[in-house]
Order: C-alpha cells, then sequence, then structure tokens
C-alpha cells in the first residue's frame, strides 16, 4: 500500500459503483485487470447492489498501484472524464432532470454524499465566473489522486449533460505540480494552476445557465425524492447517529462536545461509544463537524456577527471557525453568506 493510500482516514469510503469506473475504464482499453489486481481486489468491486459502500484507502490502492503498473501518472484523469452515470447511481439522474447545469451543481452538493463520504462540493459566484470548490471533509490529507478523479468527473459530467463537449474550466489544485502538466491541460480545457489555496473548477458565469439535454421537471422531483431517501437511509437510519447528533447539537454553546461528555450523556463509556461506532462505519470527528457545518449554515443565514457565529459553535476562536468552515466547505463563512445572498 502506497504512503497516500495508508494515510487515508479508516472511516472515509465510496461507493462500489462509484469506484468501479476504474474497472471500466481499463476494460474500455483493453487491459487486463485479472493480472492488474488480486481476486481480492476485484471482489470488493463486484456486486450488483448500488449502495455498498467500500473504503476509500483500498480503491485508492489500486488507483495508485494501477498508475504505476501502467506507466500511466494521468490515470485518474482520464478514469475521471470516462465516468458514466451508472457510476453516479441516482446522483447522475438528479442532475441530468435538472433544468440548466447551474441547478444539475447546486443538487449534485446536495447529494454528493450519495457516491460516499469522501468529499463536499459547492458553488461560489464571483463575478462573470462561477466556482465549483471540491472540499475534503476529514482530517487528514486528501489523496491526489481522488482531487483528480472527482475534478474530471465534475467537468466531463457538465460536458455530457449539456450536450457541449467544448465547455472548459480552469483547474486549481492544492498539491505541487507534476512533472508534465499538459494531461491536466487536455482534460480541463483552460489554464491549470497547482499549490493553489483551494481545489476548484472555475467556469464562465453563463455556463450555469446552459439547458439540460435531459431536462425534465416532473422527473427531478421524483428522483430527487429518491436521492433525498437514501441520504436519509445512509445518515439517520442508526438511532446511535441521531442521538449523538442531539447531544451534541445541545452542547454546542458550551463547547461539551466531546466523546467523553456524549457517552456520559448516553450513559455509556466513552470505549463503548467508539466501539459502537466503528461497527458501524461511523468517525465521531466527522459526526460533530456535519452538526456544526449545519448550525454554521442556519446562524449565517442571520445578521449574527461571524464572532458570535463561532461562540455558539464550541469555538472560542472566530478564526478557528472560519478555518474549519472552510475545511468543510471549501469557501469562507463570509464568502458562503454572500452567496446565499445573491440566491434570494
Amino acid at each position: 500500500m502506497s504512503e497516500d493510500s495508508a494515510e487515508v482516514s479508516k472511516d472515509t469510503n465510496v461507493t462500489v459503483a462509484y469506484a468501479a469506473s476504474l474497472l471500466d475504464y481499463l476494460r474500455a482499453k483493453n487491459v487486463d485487470i485479472e493480472a492488474l489486481f488480486t481476486p481480492a481486489q476485484l471482489k470488493l468491486l463486484a456486486g450488483d447492489d448500488p449502495q455498498k459502500v467500500i473504503k476509500l484507502s483500498s480503491w485508492v490502492e489500486m488507483l495508485e498501484s494501477a498508475s504505476v503498473a501502467l506507466n500511466q501518472p494521468s490515470l485518474p484523469l482520464l478514469v475521471g472524464q470516462s465516468l458514466a452515470a451508472k457510476n453516479f447511481g441516482v446522483l447522475a439522474y438528479v442532475g441530468m432532470s435538472c433544468l440548466t447545469l447551474g441547478e444539475a451543481v447546486e443538487h449534485a452538493a446536495r447529494y454528493m454524499k450519495i457516491v460516499g463520504n469522501m468529499s463536499r462540493m459547492s458553488l461560489r459566484i464571483c463575478g462573470d465566473t462561477a466556482e465549483v470548490y471540491w472540499a475534503w471533509p476529514h482530517d487528514d490529507e486528501p489523496p491526489r489522486c481522488v482531487a483528480e478523479l472527482h475534478m474530471a468527473a465534475r467537468l466531463h459530467s457538465a460536458r455530457v449533460f449539456t450536450g457541449r463537449p467544448d465547455l472548459y474550466s480552469d483547474a486549481y489544485f492544492q498539491f505541487s505540480a507534476p512533472a508534465d502538466i499538459s494531461p491536466y491541460r487536455q482534460v480541463f480545457g483552460g489554464h491549470c494552476y497547482f499549490d493553489a489555496l483551494e481545489t476548484k473548477l472555475v467556469l464562465p458565469r453563463e455556463y450555469l445557465a446552459l439547458p439540460m439535454i435531459a431536462a425534465n421537471a416532473s422527473m427531478r422531483e421524483t428522483i430527487s425524492s429518491q436521492a433525498q431517501a437514501i441520504l436519509n437511509q445512509r445518515e439517520d437510519a442508526s438511532p446511535l447517529l441521531k442521538a449523538i447528533q442531539d447531544v451534541l447539537l445541545d452542547g454546542l454553546s458550551t463547547n461539551q462536545t466531546s466523546i467523553k461528555v456524549v457517552a456520559q450523556s448516553m450513559e455509556i463509556s466513552a470505549r463503548s461509544l467508539q466501539r459502537k461506532l466503528s461497527e458501524q462505519g461511523l468517525k465521531f470527528q466527522s459526526i460533530l463537524d456535519d452538526v456544526r457545518l449545519c448550525r454554521a449554515k442556519q446562524l449565517l443565514k442571520t445578521p449574527m456577527p461571524l464572532a458570535e457565529v463561532a461562540f455558539l459553535l464550541g469555538y472560542t476562536e472566530q478564526s478557528s471557525f472560519q478555518h474549519a468552515f472552510k475545511r468543510w466547505t471549501g469557501i469562507t463563512p463570509d464568502a458562503w453568506r454572500h452567496t446565499e445572498a445573491g440566491k434570494s
């Protein structure tokens, strides 16, 4: 296992349908996948359940090892721009049925967790440009190959769903530039920047008004309901998760949000609570981050000063809240507030 894949949190996951895009691409290129991967790895990506998830670290290991074995450093970009609707599952059909590309981006951001808990998306309007942010919502460093694949997949989807293969985007990555950046330029069609502060696509704002070739308002509502049901099943089916969320929400303003405090409220030991979380593939810090983000967005819709918002979320310093919010969403609280104001 490579250094990058070993560092990926064990609680970070991806759906088998999304991960299978790697095998789909390799088969299309007539690569012998049986010679490239072990039987155990291939079995991991087998199955017909579109909602089955696997550890992201396992998929990252496969991506990285295939890239090395094939001497193809740009493999994640190539896989990303080959993703099909079946890899996204219901998320793809939500986007395809939207009326415009802008609406599709907003729906993708809302339902991104359908393909795993490995990323968050957000949209920001800046003058004549639209910025689509990709944020890694975990404490460890994001694997480079995941950022590459996701970004390529976002633009590829926009091209396919609008029937506009000519769409281009500037791309910003937080990692250092590789020796050869020509594959990036070929994939995105615009300028590519590295060692950036955020990972994002920067598109002409006019793209957001482009119609989707399969737009269907009634179907969009139906599929959106299905997407929300999947999220609810994944996030809220666990009584344990709901109980933890309730305790954390009550304790935010007093900073009573440690796993020890939550365990005491539930009348179990912190070790027992941690074991229960692990059994369900949950991570305490991720739950806390989600609760804080949800509450933060509610408070940011009011005129409340950022210092007060930070205090009510349990932060002693405003700067700590701002740093966390940007890590969660890819943009600052002020930028998010400005974007929301523009929607009203």
